[in-house]
């Protein structure tokens, strides 16, 4: 339960703009996307996500850094993969899943803003 408190503590920090974004990597946003989709379903997060992400680089003044497709494209593996390892949280997803946090399953097919 402290780790699904955790994560929505998280969720709400990076949605209103309480997050360092110098702090804040590949891995960590992995790992948010992980949350949402946990809490909120595909469905729900490919209405929010993508416009919570943009702010979030536009915050950080690095409105560049943001590309609708390849994020909707990220949150899709996301989902795909979190069918596959249902039972596992966020440590055992991730070590499963390192393809995700150390490259980048869509390099060569850079998907256009």
């Amino acid at each position: 339960m402290k780790a699904l408190l955790d994560s929505m503590a998280w969720i709400s920090d990076f949605r209103e703009g309480r997050l360092d974004p110098s702090a804040f990597r590949h891995g960590d946003q992995v790992r948010l996307a992980w949350a949402y989709l946990q809490h909120f379903g595909l469905d729900a997060v490919l209405r929010f996500f993508p416009s919570d992400l943009r702010r979030f680089a536009e915050a950080a003044g690095a409105p560049g850094k943001f590309n609708a497709p390849l994020t909707e494209a990220w949150l899709r593996l996301l989902h795909e993969r979190m069918g596959i390892h249902a039972d596992e949280d966020w440590e055992g997803f991730a070590a499963s899943n390192g393809d995700l946090l150390h490259g980048d399953p869509f390099a060569g097919q850079r998907l256009k803003p």
